[in-house]
C-alpha cells in the first residue's frame, strides 16, 4: 500500500502511517481529519465527523456537501473532495480497513450478530441455509440488496 501511495504522490503524513505495514486507529483518525480539513478549507460542509463505535473498531464515517453553492458546482465539488481524500487519507484509509486486526473484529462481530443477520435475510423473503458460511451469508445480503427495497440486513445489524 505504501508504494501506492508514494506513486500517487500523497501527503508524506500517509506514506509515514503506512511505513510499518499497519495503521493504527491514531494514525487513521490523523488522516482522516486531514481529509476533512482540505475539505473545509475548499468551503465544502462535512457532516458527521465524530467518532463511531458501533463498529466492529472505531471509524469515522464522514459525508461532505454535493456542491458548495455559487463556488463549486457537484462535479467540481466532488473533484475538489476526492484530491482531499487521495492526498490524505485514502490509503491510510484503505490499509485501515484491511488491516489484518481490523478484519479479525470484523468477523468476531459477524458471529455476534449472525442469528441477528441471518433473520434480516428472512425478513427480506430469503431462503437461507443455517450451514451457510458467513461469506456466503453476506453474498446473499449484497444480491438482496438488488432486489429488496428495504433495509439492507449489513445496516440493520451493524455487519461488514
Amino acid at each position: 500500500m505504501r508504494d501506492l501511495a508514494v506513486g500517487a504522490g500523497v501527503d508524506q503524513t500517509q506514506i509515514d502511517a503506512l511505513a510499518d505495514g499497519s495503521v493504527t486507529f491514531d494514525e487513521y483518525e490523523q488522516a482522516i481529519r486531514a481529509t476533512i480539513t482540505c475539505m473545509r478549507d475548499a468551503g465544502i460542509e462535512v457532516d458527521d465527523d465524530q467518532v463511531d463505535y458501533h463498529r466492529p473498531f472505531p471509524e469515522i464515517p464522514y459525508t461532505f456537501a454535493g456542491e458548495v453553492e455559487g463556488v463549486l458546482d457537484g462535479d467540481q465539488t466532488l473533484a475538489v473532495a476526492d484530491g482531499c481524500i487521495e492526498t490524505y487519507s485514502q490509503y491510510v484509509d484503505m490499509a485501515y480497513q484491511t488491516d489484518a486486526a481490523a478484519q479479525e473484529a470484523i468477523d468476531a462481530y459477524f458471529v455476534q450478530v449472525r442469528d441477528e443477520f441471518i433473520a434480516c435475510l428472512e425478513d427480506q423473503g430469503q431462503t437461507v441455509d443455517p450451514d451457510a458460511t458467513d461469506d456466503e451469508l453476506r453474498q446473499a445480503a449484497v444480491a438482496a440488496m438488488a432486489t429488496f427495497d428495504g433495509p439492507n440486513c449489513f445496516t440493520v445489524t451493524g455487519a461488514r
